[in-house]
């Protein structure tokens, strides 16, 4: 269901707008809760009925907690924080964010905080969409009214583009439409096969039930409660078949898409075709336009053979009962090196890792990673790793190569609960195949590694795949560095930022750019992970999105978006505004203006 154009101009707040006409001088600054440009009650009102009742004005989560909050009960405090693990309180929720310290903490879940509870980096209000109808009055409200805008769908967010203050958010949550495609034909015949079309609440373990359902094979998130239509999709988006079926970004034929007039349109190889490719691997903010459901391509079933390997060195770090050996220090590195040096041949034959280097505190560390492998038989994975065994028994970490277990099922229903609030902040580097070709560039990258997680304490996740979309090119906007690299990997600082003072936080700061830029200057070529990438990350335009294409993706902003409706940090053309926190630490606690004003 699409906004009535008669309802749209009854209500000049929602009504469409026009890209074509030129804009005059806007305001430095996006409205602001307090100021005589924030809507009145009544505006608020009459848009909850043009959304049929569908508008929220909700308070944290946290403020149960907070002893100095007109909400607190300590009693439904104490059954929130036994509720965080194991259930879908903090997914369901139309404010909360995973990452806590994005937002600014501004409001903890804790039953020991005596922090006071504020809105902070939430959104004011938020649009509950079950329909487009929903989504284009939020947009042309926001719009129309020089209110920050933003979207959000389960919190799954390391960008802080699911908060801001003062904000409209549109909770894709409750788009869950999933309609199977037998005999979908694009319309520009590039395409004849199966499909589904997905709506943009969807996640991860929601297409794996389609999947068993139809007995299909989607390309999906790795992590079961993350949105499969969202961020993942417009960013990029790997998991366990990346090197089989390619990206999120390579599996879209056709998106539906509320742009920033508020029109509802299609986009596919033939209709809005710029956008059609800005979408795909660049679409993440948004920066474009809202989608709202995707057709995108299904395959036949996979079957998946795993493998899990682990070594661990002392002196302090008790690995119990685990049959993994325990090695000294050189000896774990020089394992570490070896298994990664032999790791472009996972992606090329059509795997998937994802690998962690641990830092346990003493001088112990911890190396584990489970590969994944669609498609071949236990002995087929056997031979292709007995290589690598052999490898890392020369360097003196001696695991035996054992046949795998049979095959199981890539598609089994997952369930979709558990998700706890984070902390952590990511780096993320794609290092590319050429790094491969040189043992003296590829030893200096390792040194690099061994520096962050030695000297810097932090964790590398290192995650081998070969990113190229089942049967060519898939003539989209995802970044060159996808395609050239071997292995996506980040360098993961799990301080506890949301606590640390402005001091501290920028000292924290510091530190992670200084590690991270030593790790990037040794993979020279590479990009980096939207997604899982550095809000601060330099030279983010080049890294994210790849300066050839940047320019191009200008236009297509430029051409659609001339408000600047959407916006979130590193989006495409993010670079014209900024968020203003009062002590300079990295949060959307702040206001939203214009760079310079």
């Amino acid at each position: 269901m699409q906004l009535d154009p008669a309802e749209a101009l009854s209500f000049p707040s929602i009504a469409f707008g026009n890209a074509t006409i030129p804009i005059p001088q806007q305001p430095s600054c996006k409205s602001y809760p307090g100021e005589p440009t924030w809507p009145s009650e009544a505006d608020w009102s009459r848009l909850n009925t043009t959304l049929n009742g569908r508008l929220l004005k909700p308070q944290p989560l946290g403020a149960v907690c907070a002893p100095s909050h007109p909400a607190y009960n300590s009693n439904r405090c104490n059954t929130l924080v036994r509720s965080l693990s194991g259930t879908r309180t903090l997914l369901d929720d139309p404010l909360n964010v995973l990452t806590v310290y994005l937002e600014g903490d501004t409001c903890p879940i804790s039953t020991s905080s005596r922090k006071p509870c504020t809105q902070g980096g939430f959104p004011v209000y938020v649009v509950n969409a079950s329909t487009v109808a929903h989504v284009q009055a939020a947009v042309n409200f926001a719009r129309n009214r020089n209110i920050r805008l933003i979207v959000k769908n389960t919190g799954h967010d390391f960008g802080g583009r699911s908060a801001g203050a003062g904000a409209l958010s549109i909770w894709t949550h409750h788009l869950k439409s999933a309609t199977y495609l037998a005999n979908y034909t694009a319309d520009s015949s590039l395409y004849t096969g199966k499909a589904v079309h997905l709506g943009a609440g969807l996640e991860a373990w929601e297409l794996s039930d389609i999947m068993v359902d139809h007995r299909i094979s989607l390309a999906a998130p790795g992590w079961a409660t993350v949105g499969a239509v969202g961020g993942w999709m417009l960013g990029g988006g790997h998991g366990h078949v990346t090197s089989t079926l390619g990206l999120g970004a390579d599996q879209p034929l056709s998106l539906n898409v509320v742009t920033a007039d508020g029109r509802f349109v299609t986009a596919d190889a033939t209709h809005n075709a710029d956008l059609f490719w800005a979408l795909r691997g660049s679409g993440v903010g948004p920066a474009f336009g809202v989608v709202t459901s995707a057709v995108v391509r299904a395959y036949e079933p996979l079957s998946l053979v795993r493998v899990s390997l682990q070594w661990l060195t002392g002196p302090s770090y008790d690995p119990g009962n685990s049959p993994s050996p325990v090695v000294n220090r050189e000896t774990f590195w020089r394992g570490v090196s070896a298994y990664y040096r032999f790791g472009i041949a996972v992606g090329d034959a059509g795997g998937v890792d994802f690998g962690y280097i641990r830092n346990r505190g003493n001088g112990s560390f911890s190396f584990d990673t489970g590969l994944t492998f669609p498609n071949k038989s236990p002995r087929e994975v056997f031979n292709l790793l007995a290589p690598l065994y052999a490898n890392l028994q020369s360097a003196g970490v001696n695991i035996a190569n054992r046949l795998p277990a049979a095959s199981s099922p890539y598609a089994t229903r997952r369930g979709g609960t558990g998700a706890s609030l984070g902390n952590a902040r990511y780096s993320s580097r794609l290092w590319p195949r050429a790094l491969w070709a040189s043992d003296e560039g590829f030893a200096a990258a390792m040194a690099a590694v061994r520096s962050s997680v030695e000297d810097g304490g932090y964790t590398f996740h290192g995650l081998l795949m070969a990113a190229r979309p089942l049967g060519g090119d898939a003539a989209d906007s995802v970044s060159p560095g996808w395609r050239a690299a071997a292995m996506h990997a980040s360098m993961q600082d799990d301080t506890a930022l949301a606590d640390l003072s402005p001091e501290a936080w920028r000292a924290a700061n510091e530190r992670v750019l200084r590690y991270s830029a030593a790790i990037r200057a040794a993979t020279p070529g590479g990009g980096a992970y939207i997604n899982e990438g550095d809000s601060l990350e330099p030279g983010w335009q080049d890294n994210f999105y790849g300066l050839g294409s940047y320019a191009r993706l200008l236009r297509v902003k430029a051409a659609l978006d001339p408000w600047d409706v959407f916006w979130a940090p590193t989006a495409v053309g993010s670079e014209g505004w900024e968020v203003r926190t009062e002590d300079g630490t990295l949060t959307q606690n702040g206001r939203l203006c214009r760079v310079g004003s």
